[in-house]
Order: structure tokens, then C-alpha cells, then sequence
């Protein structure tokens, strides 16, 4: 029987991918349990390549990419920096981005993974970015090809980008998966990002729902207890690969060395995760000094305070039980 490979090469070979072909690959893998990196470079290939591809291949390049990224390697769920550009590489070696495949693969990987670099979560939202700018481009400009960096300078200037219920439904998937920086918590990068694209998109014809998430998660931001930090990659990878060892338990060694080590990140962990604390909830609800001067200084961006700013204002103002004083002008301003 053809191994994995050799099927992947002959329809790479041939650039045409039947039924009958896919079911002996899709049947391949499930029965092989692994896919490599050099079959997995292979797959993406086909989507990128291949125009005319089975029913049914989108939903298994999804999930057969998915599991090599976040099951199929040590530590299980947990996508590392070499994994998630070698993602962003191959989702970028064509000048486009498939929603039925590479964007819901993306979204799959933010969604199912237990932790995830940093970059790919900010990567995920620029796409979302392109997007808007690219509808800005067919609408405002008309135009096939141009310099697409110069081309959002000029959108951004001239406040020619919307925000549509599907973008809003986009960057929900990604600032609160799971695998993201801040899981449910809101990262300071993430909100970043949502105060650029209001200020490049205020005075528009946003959607609705582009206020009540934008509010939302600034707000999430500022007045809600981060995820707790996450276990360093190379202890949790050492810890996975004691668990999963077929040598026993080493019932010494959970308390010394180098499983010592891991039991004390869990301990730390489990204590940083108590989110009943509520003498912890009320601190992290207080907006304090370095909050504040935050807040100011990306209100201030611009020089001026968009409708949604003075939203966020508003029901800080309203839902902040301890809010510094520095923030006073600020709120008086909008109200």
C-alpha cells in the first residue's frame, strides 16, 4: 500500500487530486495517526496550488493541519514559536488568504491549542485588517494592483475603512480563544489593535457590534485579572514528556529535580487561577496609575475622542469602582 507521502507526491506530480485519490489519502493518514512536516509542507501545497480539489477537503486540511500543529508534537497543545511561523510562512507563500481553509485553519489552531505564541494571535488580527483595507481598495479606489502599504496609509488617512459584523465576528474568535496570549483576558496587544482600527475607522459606518466589542474588551482589559502566565515551554514540554513516559512513575522524582520543578509551576499555577478570590477581583477591577496613563495616552493618540472612545469612557466611568485620578478630565470630557 502507498504510504502518505508517496500519495501527496503523485498528485503534487499530476496537479490533479480525484474523489478516489483523496479517500485513499484521507484513509492514509487515519490510519498512519502522524503526519510530518514534510507531508503536512505538502498539503498546504495542494490548497495553494490545486484549484479543483474534492468535497470534503476543506474540512480535512482544517482539521489534519490542526492536529500536526497541536497533537501530534510535545508538549500536546501547545503551539511553539518555530510551529506558528512555519504557519504564518505558509499561509503567506501565495499573495492571498483562503477563507475556507488557511483563515479557518488559523482560527482552529487560536481555538483548539492551550497556548500559542503571541505573534500568531497578532497576526491573525492584521488578517482581519487586510481584509477591511482590501474591501476599502475595491470600493474606494478600484484598483487591481498597487502598493498595498502605501494604499492602507492612504485609507487610514482618509478614513475610508468600515467595520462589518463579519470582521467583528473574526476578531472575537481571535482575542478570546483559548490558545490565545491572554485567553480570556484581553492583552495589552489585543488592545492595541482594537484602539488602531477604531481610530482608523472613526466617522464610518462601523457596525453596531463594533462598539459593544470594542467597549467590551478594553474594558475586559483593563478592569478584569489576566489569564495566568503560562508554564515555560521547555518545562512544560520535560513535564509532558515524564507523563508520557512508558518507563513508570518515578514517585521520587515528583518531588525533586527536574519534575519538582513542574509541580511547582502547577502549584503556582493552580494559585494564580483562583478567580473566586475576591479580594483579587476587586484589585483587578481598580483602574490604577500605569492603567490610566495607558488609557490616556491611546485616547490621545489622534487628538481626538471618537464615539467609541467616549463609549468606553462612559461605561468605565460607570462600572469602575476605583478609578484613578488622573483619568478625572477624561471622563468629566465625556459624559
Amino acid at each position: 500500500m502507498a504510504s502518505v507521502n508517496d500519495i501527496l507526491t503523485d498528485i503534487l506530480a499530476d496537479g490533479l487530486l480525484d474523489k478516489d485519490e483523496f479517500m485513499r489519502l484521507r484513509k492514509q493518514i487515519f490510519d498512519d495517526g502522524h503526519i510530518s512536516i514534510t507531508e503536512a509542507d505538502m498539503i498546504f501545497k495542494i490548497d495553494t496550488d490545486l484549484s479543483e480539489k474534492p468535497e470534503g477537503w476543506n474540512d480535512f486540511f482544517v482539521n489534519a493541519i490542526t492536529d500536526f500543529l497541536i497533537r501530534q508534537t510535545l508538549p500536546v497543545g501547545y503551539v511553539d514559536p518555530i510551529h506558528a511561523t512555519w504557519l504564518m510562512e505558509r499561509i503567506d507563500q501565495d499573495s492571498r488568504m483562503d477563507e475556507a481553509t488557511e483563515e479557518a485553519l488559523l482560527l482552529s489552531v487560536l481555538k483548539f491549542a492551550e497556548n500559542c505564541p503571541e505573534s500568531l494571535e497578532i497576526y491573525a488580527l492584521n488578517k482581519v485588517r487586510q481584509k477591511i483595507v482590501g474591501r476599502a481598495v475595491e470600493s474606494k479606489l478600484c484598483v487591481q494592483e498597487q502598493d498595498v502599504s502605501m494604499i492602507e496609509r492612504v485609507l487610514y488617512a482618509c478614513n475610508a475603512m468600515q467595520v462589518g459584523p463579519k470582521d467583528v465576528a473574526l476578531i472575537k474568535k481571535v482575542v478570546y480563544a483559548s490558545g490565545g496570549h491572554g485567553g480570556f483576558g484581553i492583552s495589552k496587544a489585543e488592545a492595541a489593535f482594537l484602539f488602531e482600527l477604531d481610530e482608523a475607522t472613526k466617522g464610518q459606518n462601523n457596525c453596531e457590534s463594533w462598539q459593544k466589542l470594542f467597549v467590551g474588551a478594553i474594558a475586559n482589559h483593563l478592569m478584569t485579572m489576566g489569564a495566568p502566565a503560562s508554564v515555560n515551554h521547555e518545562d512544560y514540554k520535560r513535564a509532558q514528556e515524564f507523563l508520557y513516559s512508558t518507563e513508570g512513575i518515578n514517585w521520587g522524582g515528583l518531588v525533586s529535580g527536574k519534575s519538582g520543578r513542574f509541580w511547582d509551576l502547577v502549584r503556582t499555577q493552580r494559585e494564580q487561577s483562583q478567580f473566586t478570590d475576591q479580594g483579587r477581583i476587586l484589585e483587578a477591577e481598580r483602574i490604577d496609575m500605569a492603567e490610566a496613563q495607558w488609557l490616556i495616552d491611546h485616547l490621545n493618540r489622534d487628538g481626538e475622542i471618537s464615539k467609541n472612545e467616549k463609549a468606553l469612557l462612559a461605561f468605565i466611568k460607570e462600572e469602575c469602582p476605583d478609578i484613578h485620578e488622573s483619568l478625572a478630565p477624561l471622563l468629566r470630557y465625556a459624559a
